[in-house]
């Protein structure tokens, strides 16, 4: 009889621990009206410098809207228990493609992302490309896309680009 109840309670804590360590909580939407932004709104940013070094790493580049967003590791086990810190959380981000810079034109985009950017503006995102999709290799690769950026970009041409002898992405 002992064993019976030992064996139940071990049962019901394990199908407890995967419950809880795997439970999904789904995507979460991107509440906020878009907004333009400018240059002057992110002193620091150095968007033009950023946008060229980054092009020359990657495989592909467009300026998105965040639409949905998903943090992983997203269950009840690993925001309560373990105390996951926010830095250590991976995002797969859904996006409107408004610009494709290099790479296949698409309408929307689905990209894993090691930042939590999700605002209420454009987002100028570098992404390597794998057999199961796309992820931005740091979150450095992704960054707000301003106005000037935005027209810089749509004036250059592929010879503009110049690839680096380091790409960050795997071939």
């Amino acid at each position: 009889m002992k064993f019976k109840v030992i064996s139940i309670c071990l049962v019901v804590f394990f199908i407890l621990i995967y419950v809880l360590n795997y439970s999904n909580e789904g995507w979460l939407e991107n509440k906020s009206p878009e907004v333009v932004i400018y240059e002057k709104d992110f002193p620091y940013l150095n968007s033009i410098e950023r946008i060229m070094n980054a092009l020359s790493k990657v495989q592909y580049a467009a300026i998105v809207y965040p639409e949905r967003y998903k943090a992983f590791p997203n269950s009840i086990f690993h925001k309560y228990i373990l105390n996951n810190p926010k830095e250590s959380t991976f995002y797969t981000v859904k996006a409107k493609v408004l610009h494709t810079i290099m790479g296949e034109p698409m309408n929307s985009i689905t990209y894993g992302s090691a930042g939590s950017y999700v605002g209420d503006n454009a987002v100028f995102v570098a992404l390597c490309k794998t057999e199961n999709g796309f992820y931005a290799p740091d979150n450095g690769y992704e960054f707000p896309a301003t106005q000037e950026a935005i027209k810089f970009i749509e004036k250059l041409t592929k010879e503009s680009i110049k690839k680096s002898t380091s790409p960050i992405c795997p071939n």
